[in-house]
């Protein structure tokens, strides 16, 4: 019985390390879309007017997952005065009704997966030049304007880029010769070699004409914009010697796609996409480990330098590394044209185990040795961080794209960082997909999806994402914050409360020694020993007071953002967090001393006691950001309480160690009765009416709560302003002040584990903005349409 109530007693503090954690492993099922669209048309086509055409085109399905509902294929024409496409017999057709150009879009019905042609059509009597590259486009940009850039790589150096030409005359014109009708001074057009020669940077044109033969002849320009200094990329080689393998950076220009070597296997006719690495098929194996960048976390590593000096004092070798590992980093301009980056081979486990769950085989992929992504590194563990802890707290992630530099610009690129079945936490390994370090970085026209997190911007001043699709998080869509932080002087005298009410002025350090006053208030917060509530709120405000000096930070912004014409798609928590170290006295002087108690009674598998394994001075206070939200940006993030699965932020072996103790604790404890953050949120949602039909909430903004945060929000210019709701503040230092002790040892111990989370994390209320109740963009998806309107009026 004793080991079992240690057990009770250890949980929440486990928990509070990062104030969330799953006790049982938690599937959060969501429905598939397809992965991209096969079709055999070229980026222009030419039809005859009045002609009836079927189009044919057909949904590219993830490896082993069918597409879920709302993915069936449907066709438009931009302008319906030139043509409409109708459905019939499951097949559906294009009929032109005037000549012209038109663009006609396959999309699935969902209206977030889409392909592109340009289309002329023309009359009897006409002939119609077509100019094209012989590389496709991707058939899937944003940005309307095609970019080139003004070098290739060739032999390992830059030289003059060139592109091959596609030309034809439909219908054919016997008796005609083309020639070039007009061209701009920075490229020239070899006929002869179907080639275009690219001298120089800025706006391209050229114009290709032929002399008159049955048919009226009509000429085309070939318009595109030449990127200063940009070196093109077709293949994985160009790609690294523009990024990790440049200690400057180039500017990059997509001509190709990066896919995943399955995409490729089941796609293998798809000429406009490459593999993302170097596939050795021998081995059946990648080479990343000498390709990525790695850099030292620029989060808080505290922790792991303490946790790598004891093992050296120990003579150990079991040391924390505190390395990230990037699959590009970006240090230029990106233009990508649209094309797709999928780092599927790098960041996805390349293993798999086999569950049963509720009756059904569930696939759970499994990291194997070799894997280079292996989840985000330690803010703090409980136990060995490399051999089961008990908990561990996270701090900074692996990264996809790594944007260092100030002054950057990502301009339409379709960037996830893997295919992740129809399991959020299939994405718990795979870390950010995009982050900045740098000030002046704009991520514009592209779309980002399927990673831990999408973008994480820690300590960079004015970032801009604009026009852009966001989907498919863990965790967050977007996470802000900062890498800065303070710590108040702890021999500085500051004025405490104690329980009863009296104010005393000590040294912070020493009240916070076991034993002394800090000790013994919060020894009588956790047992409940108090009997005056406000006293006890007031000395537990003037604890948190002395570690979160509000006064050292607020209005001192180390991080900006701007949110612009963003469409934010399904994440596991909420949209936007606005992040702030936990900074709670534990984390800070190891007290209240009954919690150090029973860790010296338990022990690692080699059997160190975990008293010794605790450290102090991990946190402080956390600098503020400012994030602005405007324009059209909308927010299609609805989930039930069950849905909003905060079990991605922390990595836990609770769970089982506490069934082999006695299997009953499978059901008894579970994470809503020990830190009910969904609880009071739903209720506090519905109180205020911004629940939709009392089940779905969607929460644009979470604050993190415990240490301080005074980062703010603004909403100035977003066209959706009305649909905000107000902030709810979850304050669980007020709801538990009314926890005393209780004749049931179950409910006493029950008290406990809820206050403990609180001195773990502080005292700061979390705070949520959440969308008015009202339904609006319920059940509905965003639309890259949308993205590609804004993009032409910009």
């Amino acid at each position: 019985m004793k080991k079992n109530l240690i057990i009770l007693l250890l949980i929440p503090f486990l928990i509070a390390l990062l104030g969330v954690v799953a006790i049982n492993t938690t599937y959060t099922i969501v429905d598939n879309d397809i992965v991209g669209i096969k079709w055999s048309y070229n980026d222009i086509e030419v039809f005859e007017k009045d002609k009836e055409y079927a189009l044919i085109a057909e949904g590219i399905n993830e490896k082993n997952y069918p597409a879920g509902k709302g993915n069936n294929l449907v066709w438009s024409v931009n302008d319906s005065s030139f043509g409409e496409c109708v459905l019939r017999n499951s097949l559906w057709y294009f009929t032109p009704l005037k000549e012209g150009e038109c663009v006609l879009t396959c999309s699935n019905e969902k209206g977030n997966i889409s392909k592109r042609m340009n289309v002329i059509v023309f009359e009897r009597g006409t002939s119609v030049i077509i100019v094209q590259d012989k590389n496709k486009s991707s058939q899937n940009n944003i940005d309307p304007l095609t970019y080139y850039g003004e070098f290739d790589f060739e032999g390992g150096r830059k030289v003059n880029a060139t592109f091959d030409i596609d030309i034809k005359v439909t219908p054919e014109n016997p008796g005609s010769e083309l020639f070039v009708e007009a061209c701009s001074d920075n490229v020239s057009v070899d006929l002869d070699k179907s080639q275009v020669t690219i001298t120089g940077s800025g706006d391209a044109y050229f114009t290709i004409n032929g002399t008159t033969g049955e048919n009226k002849m009509k000429p085309m320009t070939y318009s595109f914009k030449i990127v200063d200094e940009g070196v093109n990329v077709y293949d994985y080689d160009d790609l690294l010697n523009c990024t990790n393998k440049s200690s400057e950076g180039e500017v990059v220009v997509l001509r190709k796609s990066f896919e995943s070597i399955d995409y490729l296997e089941n796609n293998s006719k798809d000429s406009s996409v490459v593999c993302f690495g170097n596939y050795n098929p021998n081995t059946k194996k990648f080479s990343f480990s000498n390709e990525v960048y790695k850099f030292t976390t620029t989060y808080n590593k505290n922790y792991i330098d303490q946790w790598n000096d004891y093992i050296r004092s120990q003579g150990g070798s079991n040391i924390v590394s505190d390395q990230i590992n990037v699959g590009l980093r970006v240090q230029k301009d990106f233009y990508g044209n649209g094309y797709t980056i999928n780092m599927h081979n790098l960041t996805y486990p390349s293993d798999e185990i086999i569950q049963v769950v509720d009756g059904v085989s569930i696939s759970i992929p499994t990291l194997a040795p070799s894997d280079i992504f292996r989840g985000p590194l330690p803010f703090y563990a409980l136990g060995d961080p490399n051999n089961m802890p008990l908990v561990k707290a996270f701090g900074q992630d692996n990264i996809g794209m790594y944007v260092d530099g100030d002054n950057i610009t990502i301009n339409d690129v379709n960037l996830k960082n893997c295919d992740f079945g129809n399991m959020m936490s299939n994405l718990n390994t795979v870390g950010t997909v995009l982050e900045t370090n740098g000030d002046n970085i704009t991520i514009i026209n592209s779309r980002l999806s399927n990673g831990k997190n999408i973008i994480r911007s820690n300590s960079s001043m004015n970032t801009i994402v604009k026009n852009s699709l966001l989907s498919n998080s863990r965790n967050f869509l977007i996470s802000i914050g900062t890498n800065e932080y303070i710590k108040v002087d702890e021999n500085e005298e500051f004025n405490f409360i104690d329980s009863n009410g009296v104010v005393k002025k000590e040294i912070i350090k020493t009240y916070f020694e076991v034993n002394n006053s800090g000790d013994t208030v919060l020894n009588n917060y956790i047992g409940g020993t108090f009997n005056n509530k406000l006293a006890m709120r007031n000395a537990l405000l003037s604890v948190q007071n002395s570690l979160n000096r509000k006064e050292f930070v607020e209005g001192i912004y180390k991080g900006s953002m701007t949110v612009e014409d963003v469409l934010f798609y399904r994440s596991g928590i909420a949209s936007i967090a606005l992040e702030s170290m936990f900074n709670g006295p534990f984390l800070n002087y190891s007290v209240p001393s009954s919690i150090d108690t029973i860790l010296k009674m338990l022990t690692t598998s080699d059997g160190t006691s975990l008293d010794k394994l605790k450290f102090d001075h991990l946190a402080g206070m956390s600098y503020p950001v400012e994030l602005k939200i405007t324009g059209k940006t909308k927010f299609y993030d609805y989930k039930t309480a069950n849905g909003l699965d905060i079990s991605g932020l922390i990595e836990e072996n609770i769970s089982s160690f506490a069934a082999s103790i006695k299997p009953d604790y499978q059901g008894v404890i579970d994470i809503d009765k020990i830190f009910p953050v969904k609880v009071y949120l739903m209720n506090e949602a519905k109180s205020k009416g911004l629940t939709y039909m009392s089940s779905y909430v969607n929460v644009p903004i979470a604050f993190y709560g415990g240490g301080i945060n005074t980062s703010t929000v603004s909403f100035d210019g977003l066209e959706c302003i009305d649909q905000i709701g107000e902030t709810l503040r979850i304050d669980f230092m007020d709801n538990y002040l009314s926890l005393g002790q209780s004749n049931d040892m179950i409910e006493t111990l029950k008290n406990m584990m809820l206050k403990s989370v609180t001195v773990v994390t502080g005292y700061e209320p979390f705070k949520f903005i959440c969308m008015k109740g009202n339904g609006y963009l319920y059940d509905e998806t965003p639309k890259v349409s949308d993205l590609i309107e804004n993009a032409k009026g910009a």
